[in-house]
């Protein structure tokens, strides 16, 4: 990977990203992305009819639970850990070409292309088997996307209701949209960050370079101290970057702690088994093991404590007004603008962005 190359032309920003070949990207991703749990074909279609049934049902209960506009209809794809694995990496070169600054190299600097593609589609296909929905609002169009062989093997683990706990993931991915729409100018800023990461960084290459490497060394990883979970995130970030990325996980906080807190307002009124899901579902986030080192390593370690800190502040926002319906107005102040969305600070120290609001904390 450390081939030099001549570019073909030169980049469109001040800094370069070193070049994926996202056609190995792709095929590693699908072919690296785990079987579902042994169905049935009359199971798979009962999951799938109930999935679909619970994302079209789940706009109008968020918004019940959050005093948000029901998030407008969009499309909802039920997809197998291969449908997941392609989304993302489309996801991933849209991003990656949309900002301008990828330079395709010329003859043996494919190589190390083909290489990054290779390990990135490695980092896909892991977490294919992991994850369970995900609404992404960067890529065109925005989709939202079930997982339905996650969620179906993760519901059989918790021995859970199958419907109930399908609707539970459907809730919080349609917060998720419900708070992109609330927030209008919020996608434009995340592909901002974006752009100043790579701004920021004056030697990402080699950044990119020592983090891809890594990557590789921690496949064979086996210990069991959790102080390894160094991120993905981490590795590329230099000092010049690390504000952009405060910022960025500020408003991650944010968005998976709201989703958590609203997803469980929903209530037994139409998730009779939610108290046994709830409990269930986070211990088992907390469960380690080798595995859950290599989700660390790529970043879910971090998003773990998101889920944490960002639903913490949400409940000492709601519990600092004087009845529940105000807490929450209060609370949806963070997707007016840029302005009004806590800081990294600001969601572990709550009464700091209060205190901003103009609230008074000591009342």
């Amino acid at each position: 990977m450390g081939v030099q190359s001549t570019p073909e032309e030169p980049p469109q920003s001040g800094a370069a990203l070193p070049w994926v070949d996202w056609d190995t990207t792709l095929r590693v991703a699908t072919s690296s992305a785990p079987i579902g749990p042994p169905v049935s074909l009359a199971e798979r279609r009962q999951a799938v009819e109930q999935l679909r049934a619970s994302a079209e049902r789940a706009p109008q209960i968020v918004a019940d639970a959050s005093h948000l506009q029901p998030p407008a209809r969009g499309e909802a794809l039920i997809v197998d850990r291969a449908g997941f694995a392609r989304a993302n990496t489309d996801m991933m070169r849209q991003i990656w070409q949309g900002i301008g600054v990828e330079v395709r190299p010329r003859g043996p600097g494919l190589i190390p292309g083909i290489v990054r593609g290779g390990a990135v589609g490695k980092m896909i296909g892991l977490l294919s088997g992991h994850v369970l929905g995900q609404f992404n609002p960067l890529g065109s169009p925005p989709r939202l996307l079930l997982v339905a062989p996650s969620i179906m093997s993760t519901e059989r683990r918790l021995g859970v209701d199958p419907g109930d706990f399908r609707l539970w993931v459907a809730l919080h991915e349609q917060t998720h949209r419900a708070q992109f729409q609330a927030a209008g100018w919020l996608t434009a800023w995340m592909l901002g960050r974006v752009r100043a990461l790579i701004e920021a960084d004056a030697d990402h290459e080699s950044a990119v370079h020592g983090a891809l490497d890594h990557f590789a060394m921690l496949k064979h990883h086996r210990d069991s101290d959790d102080d390894v979970a160094l991120t993905m995130a981490e590795m590329l970030t230099t000092p010049s970057a690390a504000a952009v990325l405060e910022q960025v996980s500020g408003v991650m906080s944010l968005l998976e702690g709201h989703a958590d807190v609203m997803m469980d307002r929903a209530g037994p009124e139409v998730i009779a088994s939610l108290a046994t899901i709830r409990a269930r579902f986070d211990a088992r986030r907390g469960r380690g093991g080798p595995q859950m080192i290599m989700l660390r390593a790529l970043g879910m370690g971090a998003k773990l404590a998101q889920y944490r800190e960002g639903a913490a502040f949400c409940h000492a926002v709601i519990d600092a007004a004087d009845n529940d319906d105000e807490g929450i107005e209060l609370l949806n102040r963070v997707f007016t603008s840029a302005a009004e969305m806590p800081s990294l600070h600001e969601i572990r120290q709550p009464d700091a962005w209060l205190a901003r609001m103009g609230v008074d904390v000591h009342r």
